[in-house]
C-alpha cells in the first residue's frame, strides 16, 4: 500500500482492492458509487470519509474490518428461493442420499441469514419424517457475522399458506407476519462464519450435497473456478453441487459432471 492517500478516489481504489483481496467481491469501475454508498455509514469523518476509513483499516482495526465485510456483502434472500431447486431436492436427490450410511452432510455455502439452510432442512424433514433430525446435518456458512447471528434466531418474514404442503407444518407463526422454524428442524442446522475466498477451507469430512447459490457472480473468473473446484474436493463421491440457474459457470472448467442447469454431480450415477 502507498504511504499516504492523497484523494478520496485513491482511497476508493484501495478499498476496492482490499475488498477483492479479503472478500473476493470485485467492484468494477461502474460500481465505485455503490461501494462508497455501502461503507458511508462506517466512515468516521465527513471530510474525505473513505480516506479516513481506509486509514483505520491500514491501522489494523479488526472490528471495522468485519463491519466493512458485513456492509459490502449482498444478503438478499428468502425462504424457498428458486422453489424448483427444493422440488428437485425432494423428488430426485433425497431418495438417493446415503441416510442409512452414517447420515447425510449438507453445506449451504453462502447461507446469508439462514433461509436456504432452513429451507433444505424443512424439505428433507418432509421426506424423511421425524428421523431427519438425526439423519441430516446441515452447515450454513457466510462471511458476515451479522448474518450468522440472524440465522441462529430462525425467525423470518413468511407466509405459511404459500409454502409447499410438505413443509408448511415445520414453520410456526411468530407474530407480525413472521414465522419461526420449528425447533426440531432448526436443530438440523449449524451456522459458522467462513470466507469462501480464503483457502484452504477447514473441512475434515466430505459433503453429500453442496448448495453454492447466488454468490459466484460476485467473483471474477479465476476465483469462481477456484471456489467450484474446492467444492469438488470437499464433496464425497456421488455428491451433488447445486448452483443458481443464473450463476456464471460456462466460462470455467470443472471436474463436476453437468446434470442439468444448476445441478452437477461428482463421479458417476
Amino acid at each position: 500500500m502507498p504511504d499516504a492517500l492523497a484523494t478520496e478516489e485513491e482511497a476508493v481504489d484501495e478499498l476496492r482492492a482490499w475488498v477483492k483481496q479479503r472478500v473476493g467481491i470485485a467492484f468494477d469501475e461502474t460500481q465505485r458509487a455503490a461501494l462508497r454508498s455501502r461503507v458511508r455509514a462506517l466512515c468516521p469523518s465527513n471530510d474525505a470519509p473513505v480516506v479516513s476509513l481506509v486509514s483505520r483499516l491500514r491501522g489494523g482495526d479488526a472490528v471495522l474490518a468485519q463491519r466493512v465485510v458485513d456492509a459490502v456483502s449482498t444478503n438478499h434472500t428468502f425462504l424457498f428461493r428458486e422453489g424448483e431447486t427444493f422440488d428437485y431436492l425432494r423428488a430426485t436427490i433425497a431418495p438417493v442420499l446415503p441416510v442409512q450410511s452414517g447420515g447425510v452432510r449438507i453445506w449451504s455455502a453462502a447461507a446469508s441469514s439462514g433461509e436456504e439452510a432452513y429451507s433444505i432442512a424443512a424439505t428433507l424433514a418432509g421426506v424423511y419424517g421425524p428421523a431427519a433430525a438425526r439423519l441430516v446435518q446441515i452447515l450454513g456458512t457466510d462471511i458476515s457475522e451479522r448474518q450468522i447471528r440472524t440465522a441462529e434466531k430462525a425467525i423470518y418474514r413468511g407466509d405459511r399458506s404459500a409454502m409447499h404442503e410438505s413443509v408448511r407444518s415445520f414453520f410456526e407463526p411468530a407474530g407480525d407476519g413472521m414465522v419461526r422454524v420449528r425447533a426440531d428442524v432448526a436443530s438440523m442446522c449449524t451456522f459458522r462464519r467462513m470466507n469462501l475466498a480464503q483457502f484452504p477451507w477447514p473441512f475434515t469430512q466430505g459433503f453429500d450435497v453442496i448448495f453454492l447459490r447466488n454468490v459466484l457472480y460476485y467473483f471474477d473468473t479465476p476465483l469462481r473456478a477456484r471456489v467450484v473446484e474446492h467444492c469438488y474436493a470437499a464433496a464425497k463421491h456421488g455428491a451433488w453441487l447445486i448452483t443458481s440457474h443464473t450463476e456464471p459457470t460456462f466460462d470455467i472448467k470443472t471436474q463436476w459432471r453437468w446434470v442439468m442447469p444448476g445441478v452437477y454431480r461428482k463421479g458417476g450415477l
